[in-house]
């Protein structure tokens, strides 16, 4: 299901327009529907074609990055537009269609990966059109969902699988997925993966991955204090080879509450890697999280740490996870580096609540200090920093800041980011 310039390119502009009608025809719908008796009969084919759900959602951004070691800072100004539309079920079947649009606004003086522009940081957003989704589901029995086609596809905090969602060109993936109820408080999901469409777009060589790829995850909710989960991925990328790798772990995340609106909260994860497939190397490499904090009412700390543990030639992969949202905003350990890394983190966040214009506003800031897994040595320090507020119903305004402190890995490195988002 890939697109990819020339012929392919002008292949998805005719979908997205298509689809821009569709939606368009979804939402003037009402006001049609009132110049009539009556519209289409609900549980008939066409009432599920036309009584489904349109959403828009648009995003605008600014992205400042400070790197040292190159001569010009990035500025990028880009607007990211999704346009969906989901069918109502027919005989519990349905069709989900979402069409992506992602332009530069102004010069744009940032290297996007595609540009050239190797002077300027790298902000990773291509100009790009693309379907971003295109799915058939059927929703049967014992909240059994199944999906074939393009799809977003996350599990557990997306550590793994993830659809890097801060970035403005989602990651989906090509392929069938699964998940059932069938055992009361189990969740089981099982996907299988052959394409992944990355956050680099269509024109980019790395933009798309064809992969033959299994995906299963167990999910249990049954106790009180907390949620499991027990997964295997076997990750066979045909096109980087050196990230196929199998990986089998254990989660546990939950709360328990002590009185007087006061909650402990923990999470713990442990995870073995292997070769896989046609990875030319032979390892054997550990995950591990341990994180505790504490909750009063909009008030939360933790502590925690996560070591990806490296053998000083191979470390730890996770090429398919939401790779922004670990090891700080920076993005300065996108690749695990050959002799691992031991993140060491303190987070402190508030949540306002009932306080006027201000309620819903959260507030957080994270420190970070990395160090080597093997052979010793530190790798630097971070400070992130965040702000989100709700405006009205559909917006919402963020800003954030990362300051990555290098001390023997990469090079200083600041950004800043303010986000306008709105959805409809």
């Amino acid at each position: 299901m890939a697109v990819s310039g020339g012929e392919g390119t002008h292949g998805a502009r005719a979908a997205l327009t298509v689809l821009v009608a569709v939606v368009a025809l979804a939402f003037a719908r009402p006001g049609l529907a009132a110049e009539t008796t009556e519209g289409p009969a609900a549980g008939t084919l066409a009432g599920a074609l036309f009584g489904g759900t349109p959403w828009l959602d648009a995003r605008y951004r600014f992205e400042h990055v400070e790197q040292d070691g190159l001569p010009r800072d990035a500025d990028a100004n880009t607007l990211r537009l999704r346009l969906g539309y989901r069918t109502g079920a027919f005989h519990g079947v349905s069709v989900l269609v979402e069409g992506e649009l992602l332009r530069h606004l102004g010069d744009d003086s940032f290297n996007d990966t595609l540009n050239g522009k190797t002077g300027h940081p790298v902000v990773a957003d291509p100009d790009a059109e693309e379907i971003n989704q295109a799915y058939l589901a059927f929703a049967g029995p014992a909240q059994t969902t199944a999906r074939f086609g393009r799809q977003r596809f996350v599990l557990d905090n997306q550590r793994f699988i993830g659809d890097v969602g801060f970035r403005q060109n989602q990651q989906t993936f090509d392929g069938f997925t699964i998940t059932s109820g069938l055992v009361p408080d189990l969740e089981a999901t099982y996907g299988y993966l052959f394409e992944a469409q990355r956050l680099f777009g269509d024109d980019s060589p790395a933009g798309d991955f064809d992969t033959d790829s299994h995906v299963f995850n167990l999910r249990y909710s049954g106790l009180k204090f907390a949620r499991l989960s027990g997964y295997g991925y076997l990750l066979d990328i045909d096109d980087l080879p050196t990230a196929s790798t199998l990986t089998v772990g254990l989660r546990l995340d939950g709360s328990y509450g002590l009185g007087a609106d006061v909650a402990l909260l923990y999470e713990g994860e442990a995870a073995r890697q292997f070769d896989y497939a046609d990875n030319p190397a032979d390892y054997d490499l550990g995950y591990y999280l341990a994180a505790a904090g504490l909750r009063y009412r909009g008030l939360t700390g933790k502590l925690g740490i996560e070591i990806l543990e490296g053998s000083g030639a191979q470390g730890f992969q996770t090429p398919f996870a939401t790779l922004h949202k670990f090891q700080g905003w920076a993005d300065k350990f996108l690749v695990t580096p050959s002799g691992g890394i031991e993140d060491l983190q303190v987070s402190l966040s508030y949540l306002i609540k009932a306080r006027a214009w201000l309620d819903g506003l959260t507030m957080s800031a994270v420190y970070h200090h990395f160090s080597a897994n093997s052979g010793g040595g530190d790798y630097g320090d971070e400070i992130d920093l965040e702000a989100v507020m709700p405006l009205f119903k559909h917006f919402s305004l963020g800003l954030k800041y990362a300051d990555y402190r290098a001390d023997g890995f990469a090079t200083d490195t600041k950004k800043f980011w303010l986000t306008l988002q709105a959805r409809f």
